[in-house]
């Protein structure tokens, strides 16, 4: 049985890609051997859309208003607004309003709320509404907060591309449940809590770089990974590329001798601002620790069946080789002004 969490843009390892968590339950009662998984990439598109991402920081008692663009297309008439029932109490609302410009790959601090900004009666007025926070004995002292929660937050936006096409989106409490925001005597501060995460470890993340010079086709990669009966196996696998794209896959994993597992179409999101040259952290193909390595043993196959495996690697591996040095070349001796570029 195989189960397909989530798709993570970032994770607990500060990966640059996406990764997907995937998890095999061994139902039998002999231990299985995973040795091959394929990508069948149905389609490609490279994404010049703005994608936009907005973080609420509380810094030197100011609030402030983050956003990044991870997109290879600017966003224009760019508006953005931030809501809250102690905000709108003490802000007008042309403070709590941004309106310019985000270039791709982009990050600006929009809005920087303080204090000496808020209407001072009003703000006097709330000061009667404070009250403390975190007191019990099970918090530390400096998670301790006397000030007032900022609560019903909200991020809305607008916004349009170098091709007019319009774009607007939202961001709201639910998307703040770790960091908790307050206004205190002093400004505003930020108290963050851990979140919690599976408790099943995962050693390795696969590396895979989608060709985007290609539509459809299969890309292979060779692992070896060993699941005991009644066992659970989970791995990561990191989907990348070098331009921003939106990209159609299905994954094939390959069991034992003849069991195959096909997993159903989804599409990933890719994003890989332009000049930023994430993908040359990593190589197609490769295997990054998240942990602690196990040994694995292989099973008894028979010669037809290995003769066929080291085959379908073979192939693999010097797939990888060729796009490796030819990636290398371009670096080299096609673009004088590396490692800047005009694409």
């Amino acid at each position: 049985m195989i189960n397909i969490g989530r798709i993570r843009q970032k994770d607990e390892y500060s990966y640059r890609f996406p990764t997907i968590d995937f998890k095999f339950q061994n139902t039998g009662a002999a231990t299985a051997f995973l040795w091959l998984f394929e990508i069948r990439v149905i389609s490609t598109e490279i994404d010049f859309t703005p994608v936009l991402d907005f973080r609420l920081e509380a810094k030197d008692d100011a609030l402030q208003l983050v956003a990044v663009n991870h997109g290879w297309g600017m966003v224009s008439d760019f508006e953005v607004t931030i809501n809250s029932d102690v905000l709108d109490q003490i802000f007008s609302s042309s403070t709590l309003r941004y309106k310019g410009t985000i270039q791709s790959g982009e990050k600006k601090t929009l809005l920087s709320l303080t204090k000496e900004l808020a209407d001072p009666d009003k703000l006097r007025a709330i000061n009667n509404k404070f009250t403390d926070y975190f007191t019990e004995l099970n918090f530390p002292p400096d998670l301790r907060v006397r000030g007032i929660q900022l609560k019903e937050l909200s991020i809305r936006w607008n916004g349009k591309d170098s091709r007019g096409i319009k774009y607007s989106g939202e961001k709201d409490e639910k998307n703040f449940k770790s960091n908790f925001y307050f206004l205190t005597q002093e400004g505003f501060s930020q108290v963050v809590f851990p979140t919690k995460h599976m408790l099943l470890p995962s050693d390795l993340t696969y590396i895979a770089f989608i060709d985007l010079t290609k539509n459809a086709h299969t890309q292979r990669y060779p692992i070896s990974r060993s699941i005991p009966p009644g066992e659970v196996e989970r791995f990561h696998i990191m989907i990348g590329a070098e331009k921003s794209c939106r990209v159609r896959v299905q994954f094939k994993f390959y069991i034992d001798k003849t069991k195959v597992i096909n997993s159903e179409e989804f599409e990933i999101q890719v994003w890989n601002p332009i000049n930023s040259f994430w993908h040359v952290d990593y190589d197609d193909g490769d295997a990054l620790k998240r942990g602690e390595n196990e040994t694995l043993e292989m099973p008894d196959f028979d010669d037809e069946f290995l003769n066929g495996a080291t085959k379908v690697i073979s192939e693999a591996k010097i797939e990888h080789t060729r796009r490796t040095l030819e990636d290398l070349k371009r670096r080299l001796y096609g673009n004088p002004n590396y490692p800047f570029t005009n694409e």
